[in-house]
């Protein structure tokens, strides 16, 4: 706890004795022990919205529950829950309203407590989406706040005047919003440009006072300088991490902020934040463990791992991965999936893990993207999705981005698969689902009558989203790729030892992603045909086959890949 004591105290000179006294304190209560601290290297994750399966028109929690033994024989053992605390759902329960209770419609906090239950019960673990960096409108915080008490006021940033306001603008990296802040031009990058409110950045609350978001107007950045907002945060975190969660750490790079000072996202003060945090959270919980959501370039995404040495999150999500994927998928290209590899598997701690996905609940993000490979993936996504924040990134499901076509579909999922780190798959590409353009426009409405506010726009991002029918479970064509992801994806589980090394990479032809893994004298190889046309490979002989998709064969040393064929196979 010495650890602790030292960052909180560089964090906060004058409050630390009252954090730390805190903590302490909550020593004295029993903590969940963990017998395997690197469990989470060997999940397969699956991501979902509390009311995405819906059971006779009743989507909520127990429902969800109920397809555990569904998510089981996909070969899954751990579930990411998007938000599902109370909201008014103006940015799909990212916009929080009460931390400690879950929503009442989807069931409330024994609906949670029971998914929790049943979840352990078959040895499946539970993320949590945590969201730190903002809240609702509506938060009893922000409600003080704008009531006139002066320490809640504090939780915030704000500005007593209209911050003024230069222009916005858009160059190669995205669009940006200019300010005069003491004298002294200063630019902001736009994370949502579609909805950005009077002045990007700042909302006009009713006690006249402007105060800072970083997304939506109606999502209010809280202030971490402030150590009673610390002390909040890490109270709650408390609180779910004692009932057997892990958490999934959103749009992280934003808490350590210090809008006065020009600090805006991503410097020392936000990974001494993460890392005591993490710290607090196993005092009560050894098994819970932190996912870091950082979209950032790619040299400052390690350092979500560890500061000074000690841990800060364990896993943290693989977007420039991604990226590289998609141009493998859409042009045959491999070689951005091997940069991409090189670079991340190099330099990181022992418990580090990359969580690997082809898209999450939002867009599929070109920040971090050349221009140029931007443009073109741009132009070949947006033919199956719509764009979102201004051309910086396209939203859409993967069925839809690969035509409906099921080989594609399993194909991109064997490819995942293949590569070492944990595999996340959102939820409804185990069955084909496509784009919900009704979905988003019943989502804006909804938005609009619950806000009062006319101005907002259609979140794109919403097609990607929606509900899943029994029904739609049933159909022949859902029903054959969730055939071929069991399969994929229990083959993984049996040859997880491998994709906890880094592969080396075998030369063949075109549009062909093939590697080697090397675990003591055991050896898997990888074969994965991108290409719309067969091709026939001679690996060595003697080998067994562990999966295939496809129609992918094997034989006395010939491989038959079909067209989007895949194939592992290996020694032992």
């Amino acid at each position: 706890m010495t650890i602790l004591k030292n960052i909180v105290k560089r964090l906060y000179p004058e409050a630390y004795s009252k954090i730390y006294d805190f903590i302490d304190s909550e020593l004295q209560n029993s903590s969940i022990k963990n017998d395997n601290k690197e469990w989470y290297k060997e999940m397969n994750l699956y991501v979902v919205y509390p009311d995405s399966f819906c059971d006779d028109n009743k989507c909520d929690l127990s429902t969800l529950e109920g397809k555990i033994p569904y998510l089981k024989d996909l070969g899954f053992n751990a579930i990411h829950v998007l938000p599902f605390l109370k909201s008014p759902m103006i940015d799909m329960g990212f916009d929080v309203s009460n931390y400690l209770s879950v929503r009442y419609e989807i069931g409330g906090n024994e609906a949670f407590d029971k998914l929790i239950e049943t979840a352990q019960r078959n040895n499946i673990n539970i993320f949590a989406d945590i969201i730190l960096n903002h809240v609702s409108y509506r938060h009893d915080w922000f409600q003080k706040a704008v009531s006139g008490d002066l320490k809640y006021r504090d939780y915030f940033a704000w500005s007593k005047t209209r911050p003024e306001f230069i222009k916005k603008f858009k160059d190669e990296d995205g669009v940006w919003a200019r300010y005069l802040i003491d004298n002294e031009e200063r630019d902001i990058y736009v994370i949502f440009p579609e909805q950005c409110g009077e002045i990007p950045h700042w909302y006009k609350a009713e006690d006249g006072n402007w105060y800072y978001h970083t997304f939506y107007p109606h999502q209010i950045d809280t202030n971490w300088s402030n150590a009673d907002v610390f002390l909040e945060y890490a109270k709650i975190l408390m609180y779910w991490a004692r009932k057997g969660v892990s958490f999934r750490l959103d749009a992280i790079p934003f808490i350590g902020k210090d809008i006065k000072n020009g600090l805006l996202k991503d410097d020392n003060r936000t990974h001494l934040i993460v890392t005591a945090l993490n710290i607090i959270v196993k005092t009560v919980n050894e098994h819970s463990i932190f996912l870091a959501e950082a979209c950032v370039p790619s040299q400052d995404l390690k350092k979500y791992f560890e500061t000074d040495g000690i841990v800060e999150s364990e896993c943290c999500y693989n977007f420039d991965l991604s990226v590289a994927l998609w141009i493998a998928l859409l042009t045959g290209e491999t070689s951005k999936i091997w940069e991409v590899l090189n670079k991340h598997l190099e330099d990181i701690p022992d418990f580090a893990c990359w969580v690997n996905f082809l898209r999450n609940h939002d867009e599929v993000s070109l920040e971090e993207v050349e221009p140029e490979i931007r443009k073109e993936l741009y132009e070949k996504m947006a033919k199956g999705g719509l764009g979102f924040r201004d051309g910086f990134g396209v939203s859409g499901r993967t069925a839809s981005f690969l035509d409906g076509n099921p080989a594609k579909i399993v194909c991109a999922y064997f490819l995942l698969d293949s590569l070492p780190g944990v595999p996340a798959v959102i939820y409804g590409d185990e069955i084909g689902k496509e784009n919900d353009f009704d979905y988003m426009k019943l989502m804006t409405q909804k938005k609009i009558e619950t806000s009062g506010d006319k101005n907002i726009k259609d979140d794109t991002r919403d097609i990607n989203r929606g509900q899943i029918k029994n029904s739609e479970l049933m159909q022949p064509h859902s029903q054959k790729i969730y055939s071929d992801f069991c399969k994929v994806f229990n083959a993984r589980n049996e040859c997880i030892d491998f994709f906890n090394v880094k592969p080396e990479k075998i030369e063949t032809k075109k549009g062909v992603f093939s590697c080697i893994y090397k675990v003591e004298n055991k050896e898997l190889v990888v074969l994965v045909n991108l290409n719309d046309y067969p091709l026939e490979l001679e690996v060595n002989n003697g080998l067994h086959l562990k999966a295939s998709i496809n129609g992918a064969t094997y034989q006395k040393g010939v491989v038959q890949l079909s067209q989007y064929g895949g194939i592992w196979l290996s020694n032992s």
